[in-house]
């Protein structure tokens, strides 16, 4: 646990995956910000989807007795890679979910992928707390997304995966963000579909921006990677077929977290960001 005070108020930041505990000395009303980690993006022989944001959950004035509370950061989901030998595309990974008290936060969607055996396929980006964006090739849709409004919670943020067309050039969706959907691919547009944009939170005293999606990969070899929502946030996706390049991870710069991976093509995808909880509280 990272504590920082600011005039006025206490915040405690848990960024470490995993389950810890803190306790409450007196009975209070807090502030309380609960992010999940991003999905990876898919990772495919035409396209890789792009990952989800990890769903965000905010909560301006949380009740809390004197009591101990557990705390659970949720991972980003990891890297994938495609098998060259097989021929099988690999779905981005979920990430986890990050929990405190009544609110869960989901965690983003794995990017979507595309195989040729045992019979052509496209995936669809998987449900999350925003959804993974689809693989490219034969089309699909975006996953959708699964985050619920919380007791003693505010808001609560996630949005749909992008979806992908049948035909060339074979792109994949963005992943869908907190604060918008994954960018749907187009037949007529070289590029993969962008991640969708986070949202800005300043509970910590800054704008920060969480749960932005990653681009999803583009397919020919001309068509390039869609880009991460919120400016970058989110993981680039690759670049298409013959350069097969990976995607780029969900960025955890300057304390952002839950962002989702890029997709790839022929190569490793982005992984998703970890998960965050903050809670500030007036001293």
């Amino acid at each position: 646990m990272d504590t920082t005070t600011v005039p006025g108020s206490t915040i405690h930041k848990f960024t470490t995956v995993g389950t810890s505990s803190c306790s409450c000395p007196t009975a209070r009303n807090v502030q309380v910000l609960v992010v999940a980690g991003g999905g990876s993006g898919g990772s495919a022989q035409e396209a890789g989807g792009g990952g989800g944001g990890g769903g965000v959950v905010y909560a301006l004035s949380y009740p809390l007795s004197a009591t101990s509370y557990s705390i659970t950061v949720g991972a980003g989901g990891a890297s994938v890679n495609y098998t060259n030998n097989s021929n099988v595309g690999i779905i981005g990974a979920n990430g986890s979910d990050s929990i405190f008290g009544t609110i869960t936060a989901k965690g983003g969607g794995g990017g979507g992928t595309c195989r040729t055996t045992p019979l052509p396929i496209t995936t669809p980006g998987n449900p999350g707390g925003s959804g993974g964006g689809a693989g490219g090739a034969y089309g699909a849709s975006g996953g959708v997304s699964n985050q619920l409004a919380q007791t003693n919670a505010s808001n609560f943020y996630g949005n749909a995966g992008g979806s992908s067309p049948n035909g060339s050039p074979f792109n994949a969706g963005g992943g869908g963000g907190a604060g918008g959907p994954g960018t749907a691919a187009s037949l007529s547009v070289a590029a993969g579909g962008g991640g969708g944009a986070g949202i800005a939170n300043t509970i910590t005293g800054s704008s920060i921006i969480y749960g932005a999606g990653g681009g999803g990969s583009g397919g020919w070899t001309s068509s390039a990677g869609g880009v991460g929502g919120s400016s970058g946030m989110g993981g680039a996706g690759g670049v298409g077929y013959n350069v097969s390049s990976s995607g780029t991870n969900g960025s955890s710069v300057g304390g952002t977290a839950g962002n989702g991976g890029g997709g790839a093509n022929r190569n490793a995808s982005g992984a998703g960001s970890n998960g965050i909880v903050i809670i500030r509280y007036t001293n």
